[in-house]
């Protein structure tokens, strides 16, 4: 295990079955901005293994000062009144203001909002269509040439698609579409077959890899080569400022930790609770300096959102209805566009997408 200084080893102290503890030197633990490493594994014949593979590397940061957040007993109740916004809401079929549905009971896969118009634009992928919708409520449909498997997408400032195809056997590509649809203008090729979703920050492209690694895949008009795209992940999207990483550790017990590494200071919380505490679905920087977790929760028969808005002084809690949603935990069905995070929701009568405010004080 290298850590800390460039050329420091430190050997494995003990193992088990899952779980691997080390000591690390004093000068790693102490970085504010955290540490990088490598590690090599030994096995069995003498042979070796590094991880990452090429010429990536994981990252630590000590989180000893943390802020415990305690989500107490979840109630699984329906609220009286939803603390989200209903922006885009249509029955299943095909129809100028229906959505697909696929075998699965759910809708459309993904959706993005476009940085220049603010139209919402959903990728209707069991009617091979775009639907745009405007703030006003109107929609437009344009036919897209779609494959089978799960997509994601990002819209650019220009209108271009950037739509992300996982596959279980053949792996993820991602293909380019104009702002009309049709067939594919082109293809980017991916460092990782493992990718799981596609997101937009500013001008730059970035698609999450193995173990929540993001890389940026494009910038502007210039695509990043496989051993570009490496080079340039990072355990989390940053705009500059900002990177804020995520852990479940259940092999600890019910507890996730968020850490913001900001320009010049790190924070971090501890998320705990009675009910079992599952995905984040989504842990991001709002401009204002505080930090966005959508932290699930479940029992047996039940599950819920939380949205939280962390930040020194106070924490802010907002539960999203369990009844409202079938929610799968996918990737795909948050979004968050400055102050605003988009919520798609699957229900026996339809599809729609929520949105909600999260400026200060707007509950």
């Amino acid at each position: 295990m290298t850590a800390g200084e460039e050329g420091t080893t430190v050997r494995t102290a003990s193992t088990s079955t899952d779980q691997i503890a080390f000591t690390l030197p004093e000068s790693a633990t102490s970085a504010s901005d955290g540490l990088a490493y490598t590690a090599e594994f030994t096995l069995a014949d003498g042979t070796t293994v590094d991880y990452p593979a090429q010429s990536g590397s994981m990252s630590a940061i000590s989180i000893s000062t943390a802020t415990e957040v305690d989500l107490g007993t979840a109630q699984f109740s329906v609220q009286e009144q939803d603390p989200g916004e209903l922006v885009v809401n249509g029955g299943w079929g095909d129809g100028p203001d229906e959505f697909g549905i696929n075998e699965q009971l759910s809708g459309p896969p993904s959706f993005d909002i476009d940085p220049t118009t603010g139209d919402i634009v959903i990728l209707d992928q069991m009617n091979s269509r775009i639907v745009r919708v405007s703030a006003n409520g109107k929609s437009v449909t344009r036919p897209i040439q779609l494959h089978t498997g799960a997509p994601d997408l990002a819209v650019a400032p220009d209108g271009t698609l950037d739509v992300l195809w996982v596959r279980t056997i053949s792996g993820a590509t991602l293909e380019r579409f104009a702002p009309s649809g049709g067939e594919a203008i082109g293809e980017i090729q991916l460092a990782t077959p493992s990718a799981s979703a596609i997101r937009r920050v500013d001008d730059a492209v970035w698609v999450e890899g193995d173990d929540s690694y993001w890389m940026r895949v494009s910038q502007g008009e210039v695509t990043a080569t496989p051993a570009e795209q490496v080079d340039s992940a990072a355990s989390g999207m940053t705009d500059g400022d900002h990177l804020v990483f995520r852990k479940h550790l259940r092999e600890l017990g019910n507890e996730v930790r968020i850490a913001d590494v900001g320009p010049s200071r790190l924070r971090a919380w501890r998320l705990t609770g009675k009910t079992a505490l599952g995905p984040v679905a989504l842990a991001a920087p709002l401009p204002d300096g505080r930090v966005v977790v959508v932290q699930s929760q479940f029992d047996n028969d039940h599950s819920q959102y939380t949205l939280l808005t962390l930040d020194d002084e106070q924490v802010e809690t907002r539960v999203v209805p369990s009844a409202a949603y079938a929610g799968t935990y996918d990737p795909s069905e948050f979004r968050l566009v400055g102050t605003s995070l988009y919520q798609t929701r699957s229900t026996k009568d339809g599809f729609a997408i929520y949105r909600y405010q999260l400026s200060r004080g707007v509950r």
